[in-house]
């Protein structure tokens, strides 16, 4: 099927993805899954000539409350779907309205490179090093999906030939996490992403391992959201799934963008809610949802969040020694520091 096919019914959004997919070369078809009583479009495109393929759950904009789904919904199709492995797995991504029409360059960078269309570098011809927070806050907000968050420590990936910045990773300060009687020095991986359209082989281990060597830390967390799959490809790395958040829940109004409870002021794509429509102190839930009714804004819900943990040392009484985790974690003489990784 192709973008000159009659588009597939489930709203706008699922006809331009459609339409888009087509342009592209890619061949699609369209499905319908029944699931928790509720019937649901799904796009399934595959690259032609390869065996990449991806299951897009186009999720429109709610319009009235009757369009709602409800809030475990989106968790459970993602499951449902990863429970048909017959011949392979089938990836499902839910793809926002809002997302599609506000990041639309990004979103169609990632959906080219699940179907393995990005062009590809190699780790081994980079060299990894510290960068500052300006480039990385610029990097971020060209270049992923969540766009720019705070970091204690962030490292750039640059192509030798040219020394151009080819992806980034941001890791938070440690954070002293007991287990089993032990004391485990943890970090979390914030963000990774390489530039739109291109793939670096090797890229964000090459940035972990210059993480490591600078601060060695016992286990490296990330979070994978649910929204995108659900992550199976950091185990290559050596990653483990420990748990998986709730979906969260965002708040659609009249102009159909989702927006947070709260926000973060520094990220342009963390939108708030209106300053009227926030909860006030003196008010119970029922009267915050009352008014946020009144307003036209409806409660929607994400797949949730997947939790990855990178095991990289088994802890010592060593490690227990007052304070040696605070020099340790940002001593003066490296803050500063070029480290490279060949």
């Amino acid at each position: 099927m192709s973008a000159a096919d009659d588009a597939p019914e489930g709203g706008r959004l699922i006809g331009e993805v459609a339409a888009w997919l087509g342009g592209e070369g890619f061949r699609w078809r369209a499905c319908t899954i029944v699931h928790g009583g509720m019937r649901r479009a799904l796009l399934v495109a595959r690259a032609p000539g390869g065996r990449r393929r991806l299951a897009l759950h186009c999720v429109d904009s709610p319009r009235c409350d009757d369009d709602v789904l409800p809030a475990t919904f989106n968790a459970e199709l993602s499951d449902a779907v990863a429970a048909r492995r017959r011949p392979r797995p089938l990836p499902l991504i839910h793809l926002w309205e809002d997302q599609w029409d506000e990041r639309a360059a990004i979103v169609r960078s990632r959906l080219l490179a699940s179907l393995g269309r990005a062009a590809r570098l190699m780790g081994r011809k980079c060299e990894a090093r510290r960068v500052d927070a300006a480039t990385l806050q610029a990097f971020l907000l060209d270049h992923h999906l969540w766009g720019p968050t705070q970091a204690r420590f962030r490292y750039g990936l640059f192509e030798r030939s040219s020394d151009e910045l080819v992806a980034v990773a941001s890791f938070s300060p440690r954070r002293h996490m007991e287990r089993d009687g032990k004391r485990y020095r943890s970090h979390e991986l914030i963000r990774y992403c390489s530039r739109r359209g291109e793939a670096v082989a090797g890229g964000i281990s090459k940035l972990i391992k210059a993480f490591r060597n600078e601060l060695a830390p016992d286990d490296v967390v990330t979070s994978v959201d649910a929204d995108w799959g659900d992550g199976e490809g950091w185990t290559t790395l050596g990653f483990e799934r420990t748990r998986r958040m709730p979906p969260e829940t965002f708040w659609i109004g009249p102009d159909g963008r989702r927006c947070h409870a709260t926000g973060n002021a520094a990220n342009p794509h963390r939108r708030r809610l209106p300053e009227p429509l926030r909860r006030r102190d003196d008010e119970d839930d029922g009267a915050h949802l009352g008014r946020l009714a009144a307003a036209g804004y409806f409660a929607v819900h994400d797949a949730g969040v997947h939790k990855w943990m990178l095991l990289v040392n088994e802890p010592t009484e060593a490690y227990f020694e007052p304070r040696q985790e605070e020099r340790e974690q940002a001593p003066k003489a490296r803050r500063g520091s070029r480290v490279k990784v060949r």
